[in-house]
């Protein structure tokens, strides 16, 4: 009875964007915002909240209960008072407050008594007042999901409690109304005593109200287990007209509340204290013997696997597409009409009936181990696999309302398949060549599933994402694999030299022995993950109280707002982004770094651990992370914890993962003037960057591969300017080695600089002995670079420009240091085998000589004395 509430997730005010970080007293002062806005500006980003703010309620009140306009427009007016209360819990109170609303509602459209001629074959209503309502009782069913609260009101001070008796006693043919009619109300009666049991109440629907007040005998398990065998033999027969399409289509729904009831029945009938185990597997063995496994090996069921990939959401994004007429300021789930056959909400879809199936081997397999080897079949079929490694590789649709409804219910057919997934893992021999498919699964399912769902994720972090089972690289030979494709430079272009350190002067370890100590520590990691997720504990509460049925725990059928998945994108870098916060936040308030975690270096580790497990055996589960945002993250290990980045294992792993992100299809996704998520500006966190390296760095070259990497031509000019006009004094300590640079220089000298200004921060570092090829190789060939085309270059330009590469060339010209001259003048191209970097002409070539002589001769010109006659 779960659902999302319908607020829409695009308003434009940012608090609101933050309102789950905000305080009770922010949020209060967020909701005095909304009242003081004009009702417009209000509805013109949600219709229902400046609907609400006119107190529309008041007014359909007066209509319903004053004017008693015709049958149509009652239905109209429950219609919108329906769709009102599913916005939110603050509307359902809203509508709760209504004087006389609710009052009216009830006792015109739920009435336990009508005239009868109503049922009567071509009766016309000329009116609705008197006469029980469907509508009306699907009103009050989506007021009560609205909260616990809500629901006490409804059935207490309302009296819906005898419309309950009422409702679902009599069999709805005998309820005196139109058959279609009786049934929709008996069903939203039914709907509606299921919302109150969720929260634990109208329990006691039918005790004896005499005035002993005799209190109902206690449920055994017995009376319990009566109904299992009428159902399980109906399903019997149900699954036996499975392949006779059309008996199919109609019994499938039936079929699937059979399975889900035998779910949840033996997931109970194994914690009852009375029932023997012994009877309750070999019950669960005659099942799987005589049912489960003669429907799995069934045409039609593979059919039905088959029809996963056609009618998900997530292979077919556009079926979760609004609908022609939608407005985005009013939610809606875009089904009017009805969905096409092949989608995931439409006639033919597979997925309620084999979510189902699949809970039902959960708890089967949950209860029996020895049973699991039986169901290994499912994993192995062509359409399960087809499906699950489309789905994990397309983009998911954008989160809108009636997508996070379509997705949530996928997300639990792929939740339960790796639940399936997880105890085949330990238990069967072979099952090793489904685990890296379905290790991708987890880990994209974790970054997509939708609040509501945090008791999910949860699972999948404690038993998926780092279970060893999941990633057998580590004990196929991945390690070894790693070294080997370093060694032959195998889809890589990472040098074998990674950067030094300036604190630790032994050998690096090899990528392999990286890999190997990370897969070991990978129960570490796990815990490590754990603790940085404890701010979702209240969230996970909630969830666990819904997944597990503790019903005394559910304060609403409402699902929170969905304005994006649980976990953010970047979630594997979430460690290092929680410390970074934490140090930013203490240094404004001006207080002492203390705070950290006396475990900080490993904390640290085990966060690049994973990143390096995932880089190397998992790239396509980190795609959606921008490599910009992955060095920003990085990034924050010198921007944390003083000199922490000298630490040897975090200096280790921080250059495996710079040589990883160091690669051509890397460096070319490089992005650093887009906006990158969770990062307001990526210029202010270099310049953070810089001061922090001119204060801390002690010259590591490692420190200095991430300052050069943002300096690369095709950037800002702004991130070079910070370097060449502001923090000059870092160029001194900027010494890393040519050989140890892993990113090609073309990157950072073509095409040749055109900024002016720039051009002469170039020349005045070089002609002043900031910048010297001893202190800063790998600039010192980039402003050579640079300066010798600008001053070199006789394409037309400005006038300014003109002057500018004239005067320098002269200054060049007449340079004492004769090593930067000749530097300047005969820099011929770029040569990573050279010591400099760079081949020198051993003679200008002629153009460039006479160009020279041209320019410095009408110098000498200008300036020789005027002789007079």
């Amino acid at each position: 009875m779960a659902a999302f509430p319908f607020v829409p997730n695009n308003e434009e005010e940012e608090e609101e964007e933050e309102e789950e970080e905000l305080t009770g007293a922010e949020k209060s002062q967020n909701k005095k915002k909304d009242e003081n806005k004009p009702d417009a500006d209000v509805a013109r980003y949600d219709v229902v909240k400046g609907l609400l703010k006119t107190r529309i309620q008041h007014r359909l009140r007066y209509i319903l209960e004053v004017v008693r306009p015709v049958p149509t427009v009652v239905l109209d007016i429950l219609h919108i008072l329906t769709h009102i209360a599913r916005h939110s819990s603050e509307a359902c109170i809203q509508l709760l407050d209504c004087p006389r609303l609710i009052d009216t509602i009830v006792r015109e459209f739920l009435p336990t008594r009508w005239d009868p001629h109503v049922a009567e074959p071509g009766c016309l209503l000329t009116s609705l007042h008197g006469v029980a309502c469907a509508a009306a009782m699907k009103f009050i069913r989506v007021l009560a999901s609205g909260g616990r609260n809500a629901t006490a009101r409804l059935l207490n001070k309302f009296e819906m409690k005898s419309r309950l008796i009422r409702f679902t006693a009599e069999d709805p043919q005998d309820l005196l109304l139109p058959r279609e009619e009786a049934i929709r109300l008996s069903t939203e009666a039914f709907r509606l005593w299921a919302v109150a049991a969720g929260y634990g109440q109208a329990c006691d629907l039918y005790r004896c109200e005499d005035s002993e007040q005799i209190p109902p005998p206690p449920i055994t398990w017995n009376q319990v287990s009566g109904l299992k065998p009428f159902l399980e033999t109906s399903m019997k027969k149900f699954l036996q007209v499975i392949s006779w399409t059309e008996t199919w289509q109609i019994l499938q729904p039936l079929t699937t509340t059979y399975m889900i009831y035998l779910g949840v029945y033996y997931s109970a009938c194994s914690q009852q204290p009375s029932v023997n185990p012994v009877d309750c597997i070999e019950e669960l063995e005659r099942l799987t013997s005589e049912v489960l496994q003669p429907l799995l090996s069934q045409p039609a069921m593979h059919s039905m696997w088959d029809l996963l990939r056609p009618c998900s959401a997530l292979c077919n994004p556009l079926s979760c597409s609004p609908a022609p007429e939608s407005v985005f300021s009013i939610v809606s789930l875009s089904c009017t009409g009805g969905k096409p056959p092949l989608s995931l909400v439409g006639s033919k879809s597979p997925f309620p009936f084999l979510t189902a199936l699949l809970f039902l081997i959960d708890s089967i397999t949950h209860i029996h181990k020895g049973l699991i080897s039986k169901y290994s079949s499912v994993l192995s079929i062509e359409g399960l696999k087809d499906y699950l490694h489309q789905s994990w590789q397309t983009a998911p649709p954008s989160v809108t309302p009636a997508s996070a409804w379509m997705l949530r219910h996928e997300y639990h057919l792929q939740y339960f398949a790796l639940a399936l997934a997880r105890k085949m893992a330990g238990t069967c021999p072979d099952y090793s060549r489904h685990a890296s498919l379905h290790h991708c699964v987890a880990m994209a399912l974790l970054s997509r599933l939708l609040p509501g769902s945090e008791h999910l994720a949860y699972e999948i972090l404690l038993d998926l994402a780092f279970n060893p089972e999941f990633l057998p690289e580590g004990k196929t030979g991945g390690p070894e694999a790693a070294d080997f494709s370093d060694i032959l430079h195998l889809g890589t272009s990472a040098k074998l030299s990674q950067p030094g350190s300036a604190a630790v002067s032994s050998s690096k370890p090899t990528r392999g022995a990286l890999l190997r100590e990370s897969y070991q520590n990978l129960p570490a990691i796990r815990s490590c993950y754990l603790s940085h997720f404890v701010h979702l504990q209240p969230a996970l509460v909630r969830s666990q109280a819904s997944y597990q049925g503790r019903n005394y725990l559910i304060q609403s059928m409402l699902l929170p707002e969905v304005r994006g998945p649980i976990l953010p994108s970047d979630w594997p870098f979430f460690p290092l982004i929680s410390l970074y916060n934490k140090v930013t936040n203490a240094e404004t308030r001006g207080a002492v770094l203390n705070s950290l975690p006396l475990d900080l270096v490993n904390t640290v580790t085990w966060n690049l651990q994973w990143v390096l497990l995932l880089e190397s055996w998992r790239p396509k589960t980190l795609q959606t992370i921008p490599t910009a945002a992955k060095l920003a993250r990085l990034m924050c290990i010198f921007l944390t914890g003083g000199d922490l980045f000298l630490e040897a294992p975090i200096h280790c792993y921080t250059a495996a993962l710079l040589s990883v992100y160091c690669q051509p299809k890397a460096l070319d996704s490089l992005n650093l003037d887009a906006p990158l998520p969770g990062l307001a500006s990526f210029h202010d966190l270099y310049i953070s960057l810089l001061e922090q390296f001119e204060g801390v760095s002690f010259g590591d070259p490692l420190f200095g591969v991430f300052v050069l990497l943002p300096l690369q031509k095709r950037f800002s000019v702004h991130l070079r300017l910070s370097v060449f006009g502001e923090h000059t004094s870092i160029l001194r300590a900027l010494g890393v080695p040519l050989q140890q640079f892993p990113v090609p220089l073309e990157r950072y000298t073509s095409p040749p600089e055109d900024n002016l200004n720039l051009l002469r921060h170039y020349f005045r570092t070089l002609v002043t002995g900031a910048l010297r090829n001893t202190w800063c190789p790998v600039l010192y060939v980039v402003a050579v670079a640079h300066v010798n085309s600008f001053i070199f270059s006789q394409d037309s330009t400005t006038q300014e420009a003109d002057a500018a590469r004239k005067s320098m060339l002269r200054k060049t010209w007449l340079l004492v240091d004769e090593t930067l001259k000749k530097h300047l003048l005969y820099y011929r191209l770029l040569n990573a085998e050279s010591p400099l970097g760079f081949d020198l002409y051993e003679q200008l070539p002629p153009i460039r000589l006479k160009y020279l002589q041209m320019v410095t001769q009408k110098e000498n010109k200008e300036n020789a004395p005027v002789l007079v006659s």
